[in-house]
């Protein structure tokens, strides 16, 4: 791999992101049976800072795709163990509200 190091770390952080998208696309599309409604999923740009948000919102997020009754969100964290999985509630990693 080329790249340097934190070229390299972003790098492999968004394999890994759209990795894990793909993964739970095709999860649940083979448990479509056990849920209904609208399935979108959604990879944002510059997820490190708030510049990707910013940009979905000024391209129309909310007027191109229905805004969602529940969101579920992914990150990879150094901080937690690896091969493990955690649900948190609330909001975690995110940018401030007022910064949006």
């Amino acid at each position: 791999m080329s790249g340097s190091g934190s070229q390299r770390h972003a790098r492999v952080r968004h394999d890994v992101h759209i990795t894990n998208l793909i993964g739970v696309a095709k999860i649940l599309a083979a448990l479509k049976d056990q849920w209904h409604g609208t399935l979108i999923l959604i990879g944002q740009p510059a997820e490190e800072t708030v510049d990707g948000a910013k940009a979905m919102l000024a391209d129309g997020l909310y007027t191109r795709f229905p805004k969602p009754i529940l969101r579920l969100d992914y990150t990879t964290a150094q901080t937690l163990r690896p091969a493990k999985s955690y649900m948190l509630p609330g909001t975690r990693w995110r940018a401030q509200p007022q910064s949006i």
